[in-house]
């Protein structure tokens, strides 16, 4: 499947590349995400109440825009995902002092397809996501959707506003006798600042 979704995306910027003009550009965005399990299960003696979990993103983006229709951007991203649950033994609630928080830190890169209509103005992108957990051994894939908007406030400089979702295809690294799960989605909105480096229009 990941090859295939793989292909799929390297497909889509074949067929967008009959670019007419083109720009590169350099971005900074911060915003907060909200992540969940995907799929949790457990075992028969203890029920997880699962909770989602609000963290932060802070990145750049290094982006090629092709035509006035397609761009294609690569983002390096720190952010914070996981998610919170209490635990309940027999019927009785109880929490595990420091375990109530399942989170960690990460760096993603996404890659992104971005389609752009209406002068610039609705923003729709797809894409992977490559996630490195800086805190244990372990690699996260998911895939991307997304719209945004985006306004002009000097020639070369643009204001973004993104909403993201994200879907975690690999296993997450938290499996144990109690429960275990098939990955991390996570909901992100985020802002930021385009630099353009396309020539001045004479």
């Amino acid at each position: 499947m990941k090859k295939n979704l793989l292909f799929a995306f390297f497909l889509i910027q074949i067929t967008c590349l009959s670019a007419q003009k083109g720009a590169f550009e350099f971005g900074v965005n911060g915003g907060i995400n909200v992540s969940s399990a995907v799929n949790f299960k457990e075992n028969r003696l203890h029920h997880w109440d699962m909770k989602p979990l609000k963290g932060i993103q802070l990145g750049v983006t290094f982006g090629y825009r092709f035509n006035d229709f397609y761009s294609f951007r690569l983002g390096i991203n720190l952010e914070r995902r996981g998610f919170k649950d209490s635990t309940y033994l027999n019927g009785h609630s109880r929490f595990f002092p420091g375990v109530d928080e399942y989170t960690s830190g990460y760096v993603s890169i996404p890659l992104l397809n971005e389609f752009h209509f209406l002068n610039h103005h609705l923003i729709a992108s797809v894409g992977v996501d490559f996630a490195k957990d800086f805190y244990e051994d372990g690699n996260e894939f998911g895939i991307i959707a997304g719209i945004g908007t985006g306004f002009n406030i000097t020639q070369r400089m643009k204001w973004r506003l993104d909403v993201k979702f994200n879907r975690g295809l690999k296993d997450w690294r938290y499996h144990t006798d109690y429960f275990y799960l098939d990955g991390l989605k996570t909901f992100n909105i985020s802002t930021g600042l385009i630099y353009s480096f396309e020539k001045k229009k004479k």
